[in-house]
């Protein structure tokens, strides 16, 4: 039998941003149960429609922003199809980690870490030190705490990084985790010797 499944966009009026935009959410529901992730996107609340769940406005950011709205549901819809004719068990967040992640296809940053980092306990200890093996270890765990507490999500693409995503994991280090200077450049070198994304950017 096939579960219970919707998709519904909405703003959060809780965090209204210095430009006066509040930032747009998707929430995922299976079977009453909800799993909520950042669309990464804003808007100003009286250009939002709660009913739609979509922006109202007519101008070209606007209709690129219903787009990608568009997409994302698509996107859901057939993650969901998908696992329900493979797996039979669906969940919000089995749904939310299919959107996000490898599943899709796309490059994933905290996927690829991951998996590197797998591969580099293979070998910690008797060609590689162990020593390193733990600061990659505890870069990728905190970048783990960073992106879920920034963006709202389980992973990011690589394709979706911006310049400042570094410049706030720094920070991130720093002052939300009590790291030294060198603690935090420790963590960040680990991440530039892993990921080309510094190239990228």
């Amino acid at each position: 039998m096939r579960s219970t499944f919707s998709i519904l966009f909405y703003i959060n009026r809780q965090k209204v941003k210095k430009n006066s935009k509040c930032p747009i959410m998707g929430r995922i529901t299976v079977d009453g149960k909800l799993c909520q992730f950042s669309v990464r996107e804003e808007i100003v609340a009286d250009r939002w429609s709660s009913k739609e769940g979509r922006s109202t406005g007519k101008d070209k950011p606007d209709r690129e922003l219903n787009q990608k709205l568009g997409q994302y549901e698509k996107r859901l819809t057939a993650c969901y199809n998908k696992q329900v004719e493979e797996e039979a068990y669906v969940t919000a967040e089995s749904l939310k980690n299919a959107l996000f992640t490898a599943d899709t296809g796309t490059p994933m940053l905290l996927a690829e870490f991951k998996a590197h980092n797998e591969e580099y306990r293979k070998s910690a200890g008797i060609s590689k030190s162990k020593g390193s093996y733990h600061i990659y270890m505890q870069a990728y765990n905190n970048l783990v705490k960073f992106i879920t507490r920034k963006y709202e999500v389980s992973d990011i693409a690589f394709s979706e990084l911006q310049p400042a995503f570094i410049e706030d994991f720094e920070s991130f280090l720093r002052f939300d985790s009590g790291f030294s200077a060198n603690t935090a450049f420790n963590n960040l070198m680990k991440l530039y010797r892993n990921h080309s994304f510094f190239c990228i950017l």
